[in-house]
């Protein structure tokens, strides 16, 4: 996927993901890291713009993001991940694990509240991270979650 197919994915409502220099995995899945967040302030009237309008709003939020972000968007497991929320687009730096348990491992412990799964095409809900204790608890506590995720997503694709 090239970055113009990217902002037409996000035009055209869905939800995209891309990286700068490589393809998208075809199996595993997906967390993002906590505070590369970014809402696009886009005018309330935007779903009445014209498309190639829409596209141009969208790719210059798309180009400040990769330009903020850049050094993290370059490592191999990040990539930049686009969709729409309450009617606003989100674009954030998400990172590729080979499996669910291991993504939401790292979710939970960077308080996301969702993952995705390419290989259940679904967005995961997370636990919140357990914020008493050592760090050691809340690690295990996130590492008992994932676990507890990875199995319930195991026996919901049979």
């Amino acid at each position: 996927m090239n970055l113009n197919t990217f902002v037409e994915s996000l035009v055209a409502g869905n939800g995209a993901t891309h990286h700068l220099s490589h393809g998208i995995p075809t199996t595993g899945a997906f967390a993002s890291i906590h505070g590369h967040e970014y809402i696009a302030d886009l005018p309330t009237s935007f779903i009445r713009y014209k498309r190639e309008l829409q596209a141009e709003m969208i790719a210059q939020h798309v180009r400040d993001f990769i330009a903020t972000n850049g050094l993290l968007l370059e490592q191999d497991d990040n990539y930049i991940g686009g969709w729409w929320e309450s009617g606003k687009l989100v674009l954030d730096i998400s990172r590729h694990f080979d499996t669910i348990e291991e993504a939401a491992e790292f979710g939970i412990h960077n308080g996301q509240r969702a993952m995705y799964s390419i290989d259940l095409d679904k967005v995961i809900d997370l636990p919140e991270p357990q914020v008493a204790g050592t760090e050691t608890q809340r690690a295990t506590y996130a590492r008992l979650a994932a676990q507890a995720i990875a199995n319930d997503a195991q026996y919901s694709i049979i």
